[in-house]
């Protein structure tokens, strides 16, 4: 049986200790809740009555415009897409999943055994194939359309399913919070408290769906993770409540250090980016001779500087550059990037 692995995961825990200037972590910093004003006692939820789980579902029905009985509560984003590929996806076997994108979008349907095609042409024709997709794309930091969706929706049979990570649609119109979820029939999607928020260490993320499918996949739910921590639901609650105090930081960290790349790429002969208008990153392609995960070694080990190579998203003399980091921090990291890159060159 072939072993299957998330290599950004590895990658990621094992060299992290040794940089300098993280360019490879999606999410943005995490934020002092305290100061955005969020109660954080553990003593104050212990002692409340209220079922943390129907109050988060609540809130995120509330936020984005949908029912109650839409919301599933998930352990990340992960858990997300492991239950969408073990429940809906079995039912088919055959899934699009067009590269670049987020590595575990095409590992788990591969370690399912599961059929995949992962080119954009594959999308010209998805009769009996589920579509996998996330928007913002990651890494490229694109935004696909609601009229794309829509689109890609009404080409899939009964049988089949859209299932949307959008992760990081939010940075697209941050004080807009949206999903595609009503844009058809047999859309899935899903978010998390990671990377807008900036708060992966609760492990908490959502799908929002048709009562039906959430109900299908509610009781999968069950028998891996029983139910996500009281606790972290809890905080996540009061978080959404809170989101537009977060939009505005998320807002301003994108503005301003998505300039900072701009000018990093303009300044750099013999790159070119994917232009994001929705993601805190930029797909950056080169044109060394050299592989991205040997080029994201020597960049590490000789400038401090941790990038996730493109290898692992499906893409070719590439590596993905995340700048959710402080702006000055950022800089001194594209500085030694730019040189890196010179030196390479000449």
């Amino acid at each position: 049986m072939r072993p299957f692995e998330f290599r950004l995961y590895n990658w990621i825990k094992r060299n992290l200790p040794r940089a300098k200037y993280n360019m490879v972590s999606s999410g943005l910093t995490e934020p002092k809740l305290s100061e955005f004003g969020v109660e954080t006692g553990y003593d104050v939820f212990a002692q409340s009555l209220e079922d943390a789980e129907e109050r988060f579902r609540s809130v995120v029905a509330k936020v984005y415009g949908v029912n109650r009985e839409n919301v599933l509560p998930t352990a990340g984003g992960s858990e997300a897409i492991f239950l969408v590929n073990a429940v809906l996806f079995s039912l088919t076997r055959r899934v699009v999943v067009p590269k670049p994108n987020y590595e575990p979008m095409f590992a788990v349907p591969a370690s399912f055994g599961y059929a995949f095609e992962d080119d954009e042409a594959a999308l010209l024709n998805t009769s009996g194939k589920c579509v996998c997709l996330t928007n913002s794309n990651n890494p490229t930091g694109r935004l696909l359309s609601d009229e794309r969706i829509k689109q890609l929706a009404s080409s899939l049979e009964e049988s089949c399913f859209l299932f949307v990570d959008e992760a990081f649609r939010e940075f697209y119109e941050p004080s807009t919070p949206k999903t595609c979820f009503s844009q058809g029939k047999r859309i899935v999607t899903s978010n998390t408290m990671s990377k807008f928020y900036g708060l992966g260490r609760l492990r908490v993320g959502w799908i929002i769906s048709d009562y039906e499918t959430v109900t299908i996949l509610e009781r999968a739910k069950r028998l891996v993770s029983g139910e996500n921590s009281g606790f972290s639901l809890w905080l996540s609650a009061q978080i959404l409540e809170k989101r537009s105090r977060f939009a505005e930081r998320a807002k301003k960290v994108f503005k301003e250090n998505r300039a900072l790349v701009e000018e990093f790429v303009e300044r750099t002969r013999g790159i070119e980016w994917s232009d994001p208008d929705a993601a805190p990153f930029a797909l950056i392609s080169y044109n060394l001779p050299i592989d991205s995960v040997t080029l994201c070694n020597e960049v590490l080990e000789q400038t401090g500087v941790l990038l996730a190579p493109g290898e692992f998203f499906g893409a070719d003399h590439a590596f993905r550059l995340c700048f959710t980091m402080e702006n000055s921090v950022l800089e001194k990291g594209l500085n030694k990037l730019e040189s890196f890159i010179k030196g390479k060159a000449s």
